[in-house]
């Protein structure tokens, strides 16, 4: 249930959105950029964006990117296997050094060491690629916290709409979340 009085159990980061867009423009704007227009396919930056989430137990955000990253062509249930073992799952051997930083980058940040960013250096990704990663990371961490800082949930039906969405426009359509250029 969302803590502010304004609010209701139907609330979403739509609402959140409304009530101030200014913010929306700017962090919409940097979630295409990451998102979309880096040196990760959008399926793999949203896999990282939502297993960040899934580490923080975000319920929001990791299902509305799960679902996103699934429609972009990760495979179903992926998501559950990485949060359980990233040695173990059915993914890209360069992306595993990426989600171990993003997951050591998300529980314990001041314990990130040269030998993490190396990790992924040697999997062959560069800095670009590095900080893209970082900036996912740091991004999804941000959404969480504001989204579970309010107290916003959703349902399953808001999840689903969401991710196709996201799928099929990027972030770059504010007017379909409500908000005005």
């Amino acid at each position: 249930m969302p803590f502010l009085p304004e609010f209701d159990e139907k609330t979403t980061q739509r609402d959140l959105f409304r009530l101030w867009p200014h913010l929306a423009r700017s962090v919409n704007g940097l979630a295409q950029q990451l998102l979309r227009e880096g040196p990760f396919t959008p399926a793999q930056a949203e896999l990282i964006f939502s297993f960040t989430s899934g580490v923080n137990a975000c319920r929001y955000c990791y299902n509305i990117h799960r679902l996103t990253a699934e429609r972009l062509g990760i495979e179903e249930n992926l998501l559950e296997t990485l949060l359980d073992d990233i040695d173990a799952a059915p993914v890209e051997e360069p992306m595993k050094p990426i989600l171990r930083y993003a997951r050591k980058l998300t529980e314990t940040p001041t314990r990130i060491v040269q030998a993490d960013v190396d990790s992924i250096l040697a999997a062959g990704w560069d800095a670009e690629a590095f900080h893209y990663a970082t900036s996912i990371c740091a991004l999804a961490n941000y959404f969480n916290r504001i989204l579970d800082g309010h107290g916003i949930q959703a349902d399953m039906s808001y999840w689903t709409e969401s991710s196709q969405r996201l799928a099929e426009k990027g972030y770059s359509d504010l007017k379909a979340l409500g908000v005005e250029d």
